[in-house]
């Protein structure tokens, strides 16, 4: 447990990068953790793909079902992040229109500008979601930094050898 159970500054960002590096790669073993450390990671997951390339990316890599769910939404809420939550619901409707159309493109090969363009609806969330981000992770970085018991195995996972990601370069594991 970090001490005065709370995260130091240098423990929130070398555990939030190290698993930024690993669910950049792959959505394989989120479903490993439980309750808030998956959403965390959710969370991540769905940070870095927008910054990538929004809704349309974040859906045709197969990544719609925990990005969008209603319990991130939900439990992103309960940390207090407020924004963040609200634009989730809008892009869940859509991904529930659009979702199958987008993934079965992606799997005949588009490009991501192809999709993009085939798919404009998720263009005004896109934008929405960019002027809300900064602030809404300083939130969730603030619950996470006083919650650290709640994030334990993250902390712990992110130096772990057998790990299921992919392997970090050692540049990778110190702080952004």
């Amino acid at each position: 447990m970090p001490e005065n159970n709370m995260f130091t500054i240098n423990e929130l960002y070398r555990m939030l990068n190290v698993w930024s590096q690993r669910v950049r790669h792959t959505a394989q073993g989120i479903d490993r953790f439980q309750g808030a450390e998956h959403t965390l990671l959710a969370y991540l997951s769905l940070d870095l793909l927008m910054e990538e390339d929004g809704f349309v990316l974040l859906i045709a890599s197969g990544r719609g079902e925990h990005a969008l769910s209603e319990q991130l939404a939900q439990a992103l809420r309960r940390w207090g992040v407020q924004d963040t939550p609200a634009v989730i619901d809008r892009a869940r409707a859509l991904y529930r229109q659009h979702g199958a159309a987008i993934q079965e493109a992606a799997a005949r090969g588009d490009d991501i500008e192809t999709l993009r363009a085939r798919f404009p609806q998720f263009d005004e969330l896109d934008a929405d979601y960019c002027v809300v981000c900064e602030e809404d992770f300083s939130t969730l970085c603030s619950y996470v930094r006083r919650h650290p018991a709640d994030f334990a195995g993250l902390a712990a996972a992110a130096g772990e050898v057998g790990s299921p990601f992919p392997p970090l370069q050692p540049s990778s594991l110190s702080p952004a």
